[in-house]
């Protein structure tokens, strides 16, 4: 009896192995995990904003306001306790939720009408900016965003709601007038950090301080001292080999977060001026544009060059850190008009040169990156 039993449950398995490959091959369901845009994308809408409001969505139980279409509720079935259930709901666990969710909220604020010509409704998966040059056009757009989700079933959180100011705290970053800067509540969790013991908490550490690493001119070396303590195959829990200079490079990224500028967010109607250059192996430069008689910083970049390239001579060096944090720039800049400073002649060489320490392939990568972009322009300082 008992062997029996085994086989039926065993063939029951893969009956319903079977029918739910047969049913995902039907529904062919592809969720667009990549939907939800940059922040970079985001900003270049917020450079004319005087007035903002932040909107963001309760996440407690938020997935369950999405219900799951009757036909697509037998594959999320599972057992508990002897008897089966399955979800009418969007679930928690599943590793598309956030992607599906947003996109439930889109659809939502697809439907709002009569908002004003100067306002900018922007969705960061459940966090919303509503933007405009007039304080009378921001509230009267966020009344009308907060109507269309209240009748949807949405709910705001009113402890993180930030209602028509000028100066608004989103995706950890502080946003006002024409400027940018890392939140208070972020620079002052970094600062209290005290020095990592093990590879979790090192790895902890870095991810708070990539996320500003816009603000950090030299955030890659230190980056690249503090990867190099870290085994990749060694548990969460691996002891740290702690040192002196890896205590040094902490405090400086530390120092440098405590410390950093804000910076201006960019406008498409001026120049761009990118000025590179490479060190220890680290491709480094700073994007800038004019703003008044002066030149305000956009952002910092850094990139630690891979091995082949930070093994060839100096000037090649400088032609793949020119590629290197052109590439990083692109996402800011989006293909508007750019000046590039180098330490060398990045266009002669590429044009000129005959050696072995660089492959056709790596080669060509280059000049497609330096010589054939459009709105790109090399200056030797």
């Amino acid at each position: 009896m008992l062997i029996l039993t085994r086989a039926l449950k065993q063939s029951c398995r893969r009956d319903k192995k079977d029918w739910l490959e047969k049913k995902c091959k039907e529904a062919q369901v592809t969720v667009d995990r990549n939907d939800t845009c940059t922040f970079y994308q985001i900003i270049k809408y917020l450079l004319g904003a005087w007035s903002s409001s932040s909107v963001p969505i309760k996440d407690k139980n938020a997935f369950f306001l999405v219900p799951v279409h009757p036909e697509t509720q037998p594959i999320l079935a599972f057992t508990f306790q002897n008897a089966q259930y399955t979800w009418t709901r969007l679930a928690q666990g599943y590793v598309d939720s956030p992607a599906v969710f947003s996109a439930a909220v889109r659809r939502t604020l697809a439907k709002m009408t009569d908002l004003p010509s100067t306002v900018c409704v922007l969705q960061y998966a459940d966090d919303l900016i509503i933007s405009s040059e007039t304080r009378e056009d921001c509230e009267k757009a966020s009344i009308i965003v907060c109507n269309v989700l209240a009748q949807a079933g949405f709910k705001a959180s009113k402890e993180k709601l930030q209602w028509v100011q000028p100066k608004v705290t989103y995706l950890g970053h502080i946003i006002m007038p024409g400027l940018r800067a890392i939140s208070t509540d972020r620079v002052q969790m970094i600062r209290k950090m005290k020095s990592p013991q093990t590879v979790q908490q090192l790895q902890s550490f870095l991810g708070l301080v990539n996320y500003c690493r816009s603000w950090i001119h030299d955030c890659a070396i230190h980056d690249k001292y503090l990867r190099s303590l870290i085994d990749r195959k060694a548990p969460p829990k691996t002891p740290l080999n702690w040192t002196d200079e890896a205590e040094m490079h902490f405090a400086a990224l530390k120092k440098a977060i405590t410390m950093a500028p804000s910076l201006g967010l960019p406008s498409f109607q001026r120049e761009f001026h990118l000025h590179v250059q490479e060190t220890e192996g680290v491709a480094m430069g700073v994007l800038l544009q004019q703003h008044g008689s002066t030149y305000r910083p956009v952002a910092y970049l850094s990139k630690k060059l891979d091995n082949v390239a930070a093994g060839m001579p100096a000037c090649l060096r400088a032609v793949a850190a020119a590629a290197k944090v052109v590439q990083m720039a692109e996402k800011i800049v989006l293909s508007h008009p750019m000046i590039v400073y180098t330490s060398h002649q990045v266009g002669a060489i590429l044009y000129n040169m005959q050696t072995q320490h660089m492959t056709a392939q790596r080669r060509s990568g280059y000049e497609a990156i330096l010589l054939a972009t459009k709105n790109l322009t090399i200056q030797p300082t």
